[in-house]
């Protein structure tokens, strides 16, 4: 791992035209942040709602908008933040309507799929995986913010036969707006990502499919919760449209911790029912340790 944080917000003189596919939160808040930080460039929003461009135009997340590739025809980096599953589908399609020099990236949360798959159907594409690890359970560019990247962490992919130019200009971008950049191979990202952010959604969703559900009584269950339980289901707000595909994409990484965590209940199912206050005490007081550890990583 290799962090590539300058400290220093580095200028993006080389991107005179920027290509924002799909102008949600996550494009929507780069388009924002950069004009924020004085990007001189051009923004296009690219996309087939007009409506959703329209609105990234009024918050000035963009400059201009199109529905058709073409509307990408001059840029020098291209941004593509669809769900997961069509991503290299766009960027098939924008590659007809740019120049060869163009640099594609995207903002999705599973990496090893689309650099294999990219690399394979497009080989000549200029293509940089990215992942800015920032965000929350709101979707759309209604939702978009200008400092949603400060501080925050975000990979770019590396490996054998990375385009080290087109990389560096991914990172600069990232590291414009805020974000602490980090490399990493795409698959070791994934494997990452399946603990740190795809189990969680999925527990919290299953968290609500048994909390929120008709309680044994008939009585609704969640009526009776607290801060705890709209802290640790809060996640499973966010939309299936960006998330089947995420953990559809990394899926054994993620049933492989679905399975340890369906092991783990078990165990404190049989300690519960065994009454072994001892080991449940001992196995609640290790929880509370391990989450005060990373208190300041997250």
């Amino acid at each position: 791992m290799t962090d590539d944080t300058t400290g220093q917000s580095a200028p993006l003189a080389d991107v005179r035209t920027l290509a924002l596919y799909g102008v949600g939160l996550i494009n929507g808040s780069l388009g924002l942040a950069l004009r924020a930080r004085g990007f001189a460039g051009r923004i296009v929003g690219v996309g087939r709602r007009e409506r959703t461009l329209r609105a990234a135009a009024d918050r000035g997340a963009i400059d201009s908008y199109g529905t058709d590739p073409s509307a990408a025809a001059d840029a020098d980096l291209v941004v593509v933040g669809t769900p997961v599953d069509i991503t290299v589908d766009v960027i098939a399609e924008l590659t007809q309507n740019t120049r060869p020099s163009t640099i594609y990236s995207d903002v999705g949360s599973v990496k090893a799929g689309i650099v294999t798959e990219c690399a394979a159907r497009l080989p000549d594409a200029r293509f940089v995986g990215a992942h800015p690890i920032a965000g929350s359970e709101r979707a759309g560019v209604e939702h978009a913010s200008a400092d949603l990247f400060d501080g925050a962490k975000c990979v770019v992919t590396t490996g054998p036969g990375a385009d080290e130019e087109a990389g560096g200009v991914v990172r600069r971008l990232w590291e414009t707006v805020g974000s602490q950049v980090i490399t990493l191979p795409a698959d070791v990202h994934d494997v990452l990502l399946a603990a740190s952010s795809h189990l969680p959604h999925v527990v919290a969703t299953a968290l609500t499919h048994v909390v929120c559900g008709k309680a044994a009584d008939g009585a609704q269950a969640a009526e009776f919760g607290g801060g705890g339980l709209r802290d640790t289901t809060r996640v499973a707000l966010g939309s299936s449209e960006i998330w089947t595909p995420i953990v559809v994409a990394n899926a054994e990484p993620v049933a492989a911790l679905a399975e340890r965590m369906a092991d783990e209940l078990l165990q404190l199912a049989g300690r519960l029912r065994r009454g072994d206050a001892g080991a449940v005490d001992a196995w609640l007081e290790r929880g509370r340790e391990l989450r005060a550890e990373i208190t300041d990583g997250i």
